[in-house]
């Protein structure tokens, strides 16, 4: 298809074919998910940190798909070494919907902040509470990691932003001022939209709108499920599976899309809201881990 054919490729996006092959792909990977984690198994205790966390990742990933009673994760947990490794196994039981309530009270304000983003906290004040903490400084959110967690597909703020906004109100408008401010300040052309449409929508009443089929990026290896994993503490941290025949109604929004809508399409145009006494215009374009379990 030739650049610029904009016709052409709204067409591409309506074909129903399109969705058969996502579907098809979603199938193999089912299919696939049991041999892929019995091969990332042994990576979990690796010598090489880095290859650690991409394992702890995808085991949170595969786990989701696989009819197996639980994994085990303390290998991994007892040979952290670093911040991105505690928080890339915090995330894994963060997407397969664990309890992290525990590592509220981590003394890490990046290991609280990644328990936080867990579905199963959205009614706990002190989740909510770390969210808004972690955005007044966002810059310094971005940079909590050397080497990102798999589990962000961007900026870290990006995240923290989405599940903030998830479980605020347009009465909560006002207290979010703050958050608001900050992020306002560190919102470039291109971020804009993920920075700020949120919060304005809360400010504005807004009600979200399913984006338009042509902005959906290919499926991710995210895929469908709906938790959640079981944990223990004392001599380890274990997870437990879920079924594709689980999936469902019950299922996490985030993780019941077969694709995520990134990066988010730019909106053209100028737009005004009034956040409290805000007015704002947006052009929207083993040591580490000794401490690591609570």
């Amino acid at each position: 298809m030739a650049d610029g054919d904009a016709e052409g490729e709204e067409e591409i996006w309506e074909d129903p074919l399109l969705d058969t092959v996502f579907h098809a792909a979603l199938r193999d990977l089912w299919r696939a998910a049991p041999t892929l984690l019995g091969a990332v198994r042994p990576l979990l205790t690796h010598a090489d940190g880095r290859v650690r966390q991409r394992a702890v990742t995808t085991t949170g990933a595969l786990c989701r798909l696989v009819e197996e009673p639980e994994v085990d994760l303390s290998g991994a947990a007892d040979l952290a070494e670093n911040r991105d490794e505690g928080a890339a196994i915090v995330l894994a039981l963060v997407e397969g919907g664990g309890d992290t309530t525990s590592f509220l009270a981590h003394p890490d304000q990046a290991i609280r902040a990644c328990a936080a983003l867990s579905e199963g906290l959205a009614g706990d004040p002190v989740a909510v509470g770390e969210l808004r903490a972690a955005l007044l400084d966002p810059a310094a959110a971005d940079a909590w990691f050397r080497d990102r967690p798999g589990y962000f597909p961007g900026h870290v703020r990006f995240s923290l932003v989405d599940a903030l906004v998830s479980r605020s109100g347009s009465e909560d408008a006002a207290d979010l001022l703050p958050v608001f401010r900050e992020l306002a300040a560190t919102a470039g052309p291109f971020s804009c939209e993920a920075d700020l449409r949120g919060l304005l929508r809360l400010a504005l009443g807004a009600r979200r709108v399913p984006p338009h089929p042509r902005s959906r990026p290919p499926p991710s290896s995210s895929a469908p499920t709906s938790g959640p994993w079981s944990t223990t503490t004392g001599s380890g941290t274990r997870v437990s599976r879920t079924s594709p025949s689980s999936c469902g109604a019950s299922a996490s929004p985030r993780l019941a899309r077969p694709w995520r809508l990134w990066p988010p399409p730019l909106i053209t145009g100028a737009h005004r809201a009034s956040m409290g006494d805000l007015s704002v215009k947006v052009r929207f374009g083993g040591e580490y881990g000794d401490h690591l379990w609570p």
